[in-house]
C-alpha cells in the first residue's frame, strides 16, 4: 500500500488516501473541508466520484479526476459522414505544429469539458488555414451548446476569443448541464450559472463578440485511420474521442512523449485533437493535442501508436470554422512549404503529393492533395 495524494489546480493537496498499485480506495466517511477562500469541498462526494474511475496523474502528485465516458457527448447515429480519398503515397511525417496550423495547449483542470477544448483546437486549426490566429474560448463552446450545433449545421452564435472570455473551471462547471465530478471538486452545482450574476453578464456580453461559427461536423466513419492520414496530410486536424487508461495516460506512463500500449481502458472516453503523424521504423504514430496543460506528456502533446489508436478509437470527425463578418484578419495566411521532389514547380504552383505533379496553389496557401483543395 502507498499514500496517494490527490491534488487540484497547481499543487494544492486536498486528500491523502491509501491505494493499491492499480486502484485507489478511499477511507469513508470523509468530512467536508473549507479552503482559505471560503470554498467548501465535499471530500466524501469527491471520493465516491473518483473511486469508480481512477484519477489520472498528469504530473508528479497532480491527480485529475476527469469524468468517465458517461459525461462525454455522444456523436448522433445519423451524423453526416465524409469519405476522404486515400492514396498509396503520403508524406512519412506530418506535424501541424511545425506548419503553424495548430493552436496553443490549454488546461481544462477539474471540469469535464474535454470536448470543448478538443473542438476549439480543431476550429483554431481551421482558422489558421484561413490566415487567422484566433484562440477560441472553450467556455463559450460550453455556454453556447456548440456541440449540438455541430450536427444541425445551424449554429446559434459565433464563438468568441479566449481573451474575451477566459476559461474558468468553476464557471465551466456551472455552465454544464449534466452531473460532473467538478461539483465535488469545486463545491458548486452544474447548470447553476443563471443564479450567478457575473456569468449571466459575461454570457450576454459575448453573444455579440463572436469571431467564428462552427461548421457542420463530418464523421470519418469508414477506414477512419486512413482518412485521418489524408486529412492531416492536407493540413486538417481531426477531433477524436478515445478510450483511455489512467496508468498509461499518466505521467509515469508517457515516456519520451510516447504513450505505452494498453489493453484496458478504465477511464472511458476522452476527447483530443490529432495534429500529426510520423513513421518510426515499421510503426506509424499519431500526435495527440491534449487539454491537460503543458505538464502532461511532452509540453501537452504525446504520440500514440496506430495500433493503439485503432484499438481505442471511439469516433473521429472533421469540422471547419466559418469566420464571422465582424472578424478582421489577424495575421497573414500561413504558407506551408511543399515537400521537396524531383519536380520543380513554377511560381503559383506547388507539388501535389497525392497526384505526384505540380498544381496551382490553393486559396488557403496550401498545396493541393490528390488534385483537390481540402479547404
Amino acid at each position: 500500500m502507498r499514500v496517494l495524494p490527490i491534488a487540484f489546480v497547481g499543487s494544492l493537496t486536498l486528500l491523502a488516501a491509501t491505494a493499491s498499485a492499480d486502484q485507489p480506495t478511499w477511507p469513508l466517511p470523509l468530512p467536508p473541508i473549507t479552503l482559505p477562500n471560503g470554498q467548501s469541498i465535499d471530500l466524501a462526494g469527491l471520493a465516491r466520484a473518483v473511486q469508480s474511475c481512477p484519477p489520472v496523474e498528469i504530473a508528479p502528485g497532480i491527480f485529475v479526476p476527469i469524468p468517465c465516458a458517461s459525461a462525454l457527448p455522444k456523436v448522433p447515429d445519423d451524423a453526416p459522414s465524409i469519405e476522404l480519398p486515400t492514396f498509396a503515397f503520403t508524406p512519412t511525417t506530418v506535424d501541424l505544429r511545425a506548419q503553424g496550423l495548430d493552436g496553443p495547449i490549454k488546461d481544462q483542470q477539474q471540469t469535464g469539458v474535454c470536448f470543448a477544448f478538443a473542438l476549439t483546437s480543431v476550429l483554431e486549426n481551421s482558422l489558421r488555414k484561413q490566415g487567422r490566429a484566433d484562440v477560441l474560448s472553450p467556455l463559450h463552446i460550453v455556454a453556447a451548446d456548440a456541440w449540438e450545433d455541430l450536427w444541425t449545421g445551424k449554429p446559434k452564435e459565433a464563438i468568441t476569443q479566449e481573451l474575451n472570455w477566459p476559461y474558468d473551471p468553476i464557471k465551466a462547471c456551472k455552465l454544464l448541464k449534466d452531473a460532473d465530478s467538478c461539483e465535488q471538486s469545486y463545491g458548486v452545482s452544474v447548470n447553476s450559472w443563471q443564479s450567478d450574476p457575473v456569468i449571466v453578464a459575461e454570457r450576454n456580453r459575448v453573444r455579440a463578440q463572436g469571431v467564428a461559427w462552427t461548421g457542420r461536423a463530418q464523421v470519418l466513419k469508414n477506414r477512419p485511420i486512413e482518412q485521418m492520414v489524408t486529412a492531416l496530410a492536407s493540413g486538417r486536424e481531426v477531433y477524436v474521442s478515445i478510450q483511455i487508461d489512467s496508468a498509461s495516460w499518466g505521467w509515469r506512463g508517457v515516456k519520451g512523449g510516447v504513450l505505452p500500449e494498453y489493453s484496458r481502458a478504465d477511464r472511458g472516453g476522452h476527447a483530443v485533437a490529432i495534429v500529426g503523424y510520423r513513421v518510426l521504423g515499421t510503426e506509424r504514430q499519431f500526435l495527440i493535442h491534449n487539454s491537460w496543460g503543458r505538464a502532461w506528456g511532452e509540453n501537452g502533446y504525446a504520440w500514440i501508436s496506430e495500433q493503439g489508436l485503432r484499438a481505442h478509437l471511439m469516433s473521429a470527425y472533421l469540422v471547419d470554422a466559418i469566420v464571422g463578418n465582424n472578424a478582421p484578419v489577424l495575421s497573414p495566411a500561413p504558407v506551408v512549404a511543399p515537400i521537396a521532389s524531383s519536380s520543380v514547380c513554377t511560381a503559383g504552383t506547388a507539388y501535389d503529393l497525392g497526384a505526384a505533379r505540380c498544381a496551382p496553389v490553393c486559396p488557403s496557401g496550401l498545396a493541393q492533395f490528390g488534385g483537390r483543395c481540402w479547404l
